[in-house]
């Protein structure tokens, strides 16, 4: 793996960590952006199978262990997600995984070091991306006047704050407004689907420099980096409308990002300290095998798509609820790990 490059990229970050071991040739087919309601549907199922206790969820960890260690949800937290039932999330189901802290997020980055390390990776510079996918305010519906009325302030909503280490120790190197899922039905493509982004622990598994969408009637998705079926960070266009809802649950399910659009405008072009969907994409293949000539390689797949290839590395799964880490690396990934969370 190399190091970070001086100068534009030296500021660059980490992050680590992922999904489960679903076939990636079902994730190819799948709409781009969103979830189907059938698909919904299962991933209910699937988390309500997951579900498991704080109390006695040790007995069913692997020999590897789990990606980070969580504490049990606060009152306060399972209030947020009782406030947040009265507007938004009207689809999906609820999962009681909340914000790590600081120590939690650095343990979990010196055990992504340490496995890459033994899988044989020389130089691992894992990162943990954190996305916060709770609302900026919650409502509460008032009976007497009909209406909802705001009821709390949460400055961290609808963030993504993306981490490292340096000489050891815990470095955050980016904490940037984005937008996630509505949390709603929407249509798109004459079908209903679920607009929400998935809670959970999620490696990514393709990643494109260009994308255009089949299911958005061609929305560009530049720097689409996917983690979980249909769903990617990418850039969102420059436009007012989609600029102004950076900070509040507005996409199809995505995690939206500042991206080359805005760059441009600002007479910064290629610039990842403005372009955020770029930085993220960099910072994702600087854990797989870098970003320097020969690290990776290119595929131009017609429609607007342009694939970046030959950069994963091995790495091992993560469960998606759980956070229980593979016993053995035997997925092509990057040393990146998305933790979406309430």
């Amino acid at each position: 793996m190399k190091k970070p490059l001086i100068g534009l990229l030296a500021l660059m970050s980490f992050s680590a960590f992922a999904a489960s071991t679903d076939s990636i040739n079902a994730q190819e087919m799948l709409a781009e952006g969103a979830m189907s309601m059938e698909e919904m549907r299962e991933l209910d199922a699937q988390q309500a199978a997951q579900s498991f206790s704080f109390n006695s969820f040790n007995s069913a960890v692997s020999a590897s262990g789990r990606f980070a260690d969580m504490d049990a949800p606060t009152a306060d937290q399972l209030n947020n997600l009782v406030l947040d039932k009265n507007k938004g999330e009207m689809c999906g189901r609820k999962v009681n995984l909340f914000a790590l802290s600081e120590d939690q997020i650095l343990a979990a980055l010196q055990a992504e070091q340490l496995r890459m390390l033994n899988a044989g990776i020389s130089n691992p510079e894992p990162r943990f991306i954190a996305v916060n996918k709770s609302p900026r305010e919650y409502f509460k519906y008032n009976t007497a006047t009909k209406k909802y009325d705001v009821v709390k302030k949460n400055a961290d909503g609808q963030t993504m704050k993306i981490y490292t280490l340096l000489a050891g120790n815990l470095e955050k190197v980016l904490e940037v407004s984005i937008s996630t899922g509505k949390e709603e039905t929407v249509k798109a493509s004459n079908k209903t689907y679920c607009a929400t982004t998935p809670a959970g622990f999620f490696r990514p598994y393709k990643m494109y420099r260009s994308y255009v969408s089949g299911t958005w009637e061609g929305s560009q998705m530049p720097n689409a980096v996917f983690i979980f079926n249909g769903i990617a960070l990418h850039a969102t266009p420059n436009d007012a409308a989609h600029q102004g809802s950076l900070g509040k649950r507005a996409s199809g399910g995505c995690v939206r990002l500042q991206g080359p659009d805005y760059a441009r405008a600002q007479g910064r072009p290629n610039d990842s300290e403005v372009d955020i969907s770029l930085k993220v994409r960099l910072e994702t293949m600087l854990t797989g095998r870098g970003i320097e000539a020969g690290d990776f390689g290119t595929v131009n797949e017609g429609n607007g798509r342009t694939r970046i290839t030959n950069n994963t590395v091995k790495t091992h799964s993560v469960e998606r609820i759980g956070g229980i880490v593979g016993a053995k690396a035997n997925v092509d990934s990057w040393g990146t790990v998305v933790y979406i969370h309430y």
